[in-house]
């Protein structure tokens, strides 16, 4: 009786536990990320239940051995084989389960082979791989191929010496770790160094102020290959901070309320709707004393190039300086035409029509200056018909119309220089140190 009570208080217990131990424990240990706590919560569940299962087996066949060997039923020898037999399994399964936490299958969908696994895997000489841009990632030796990175508890000394002195810079250090491929994203300007491979598919890409547009061949490259691949790029810029890319800035004479912009939109009103001239509308609808602060609150501040679309060239910037920042609705329903060269605002981007086209941006000055050219008749229109890039910046120069007229004449006649300042570099980690100093509710 004594050993029914103790074994089905046990039995109770074990089955308690199995059916309301969520509710008991948390599974969850101090101090966890939520990513990694999740993760390792549902394993530490699944090896609760799976171990309160396998006790209530063993407590039953223990159970049912003891009460057979009391009645006489089997000997003490086989009594004692059953228990050993069952401490045996226990332990089996017990180590089974925590030197394979997870199913082969289910680790093997975490390295898909990609287009740079496939090229590296038809090399059959030995040699190793230096993995620039995931240095501490150990994902190349799924595949077998052995790598100078990857995670080291302990490395010897030289070794780190070698890292903190950046020497896998040097093609001739690499040469010595046997190093026949190096795998990043970025260019390396060093002939020691030879392109082999780049990742093919991607044929465009078009940026925009928080997304990118990324079209491919899917019968080049996989989806999945391509995320891998866009992952492996966005993990090899390192933190944004640190960013430093180079960063042109044009300087465009700029006639504020101009006549020709004023005529597309008086155009408007007496053909289209009824509206509100642009500049007054934008005026009021921000809160500003007249046109003429509208002019020095827009002109006071570079304009951030976020993307090009609409037309070829055409741009979307937003204000670098918080200050300045303005919005405005579209037009609705848009106008049929806009001046070649009106600068214009919509949401709170602005942007510059390379032509005569069809829009909807509120429009408020104009500039004398192609941004796209075809015929390419200046050289900075050299390598693309578009002049600007993702990047680069741009600053409106309040100007007369006599100004205007100068610049205007100094294109046509091919002679006309871009004001473009190439030399600099934009920083992250400056511009926010700047914007920390500055009262951003502040106007010009």
């Amino acid at each position: 009786k004594k050993i029914r009570v103790v074994f089905f208080s046990i039995i109770f217990l074990t089955l308690s536990y199995f059916l309301f131990g969520n509710t008991i424990v948390s599974f969850v240990k101090s101090g966890e990320t939520a990513q990694y706590s999740q993760a390792a919560r549902l394993i530490r569940i699944a090896l609760f239940e799976k171990g309160m299962i396998l006790a209530l087996f063993l407590l039953i066949s223990s159970f049912v051995a003891i009460w057979m060997a009391i009645k006489k039923r089997i000997s003490t020898t086989a009594l004692g084989i059953i228990i050993i037999t069952l401490l045996v399994a226990d332990l089996y399964i017990v180590n089974d389960d925590f030197m394979n936490l997870a199913r082969k299958e289910d680790i093997g969908k975490q390295f898909q082979s990609n287009n740079i696994t496939e090229f590296l895997l038809k090399d059959n000489a030995n040699f190793r791989i230096f993995p620039a841009d995931d240095f501490s990632s150990n994902w190349y030796g799924y595949f077998g191929l052995s790598s100078i990175g990857g995670y080291r508890p302990v490395k010897l000394r030289n070794y780190q010496d070698l890292i903190d002195a950046k020497g896998f810079s040097n093609p001739q250090v690499l040469n010595m770790l046997n190093v026949k491929y190096v795998l990043t994203q970025k260019k390396i300007n060093n002939s020691g160094f030879i392109l082999v491979a780049n990742v093919k598919g991607v044929y465009e890409t078009a940026p925009c102020f928080a997304s990118m547009l990324v079209h491919y061949n899917p019968d080049e490259i996989k989806f999945n290959d391509l995320k891998n691949e866009m992952s492996s790029l966005i993990k090899s810029l390192g933190p944004t901070d640190e960013i430093e890319i180079n960063s042109r800035v044009f300087s465009f004479p700029t006639v504020y309320l101009d006549k020709w912009t004023k005529e597309c939109v008086d155009d408007y009103i007496n053909k289209i709707a009824k509206k509100k001239p642009d500049p007054e509308f934008i005026t009021e609808l921000n809160n500003l004393e007249n046109t003429e602060q509208f002019i020095r609150v827009h002109s006071g501040t570079e304009y951030w190039v976020s993307s090009l679309g609409f037309w070829p060239g055409l741009p979307f910037m937003m204000p670098l300086d918080p200050r300045c920042m303005l919005t405005a609705p579209k037009y609705n329903p848009p106008r049929t035409w806009t001046p070649k060269g009106a600068v214009g605002m919509g949401g709170a981007s602005t942007s510059i029509y390379p032509e005569v086209l069809p829009g909807g941006y509120q429009i408020f000055g104009i500039i004398p200056v192609p941004i796209w050219d075809t015929k390419k008749s200046f050289s900075v229109f050299e390598n693309s018909i578009c002049l600007f890039k993702p990047g680069d910046r741009v600053k409106f120069v309040p100007t007369t119309y006599d100004e205007f007229e100068y610049v205007a004449n100094k294109v046509e006649d091919r002679t006309y220089d871009y004001n473009i300042v190439e030399y600099q570099k934009f920083s992250i980690k400056n511009y926010k140190k700047w914007l920390s100093t500055i009262d951003k509710s502040k106007r010009f």
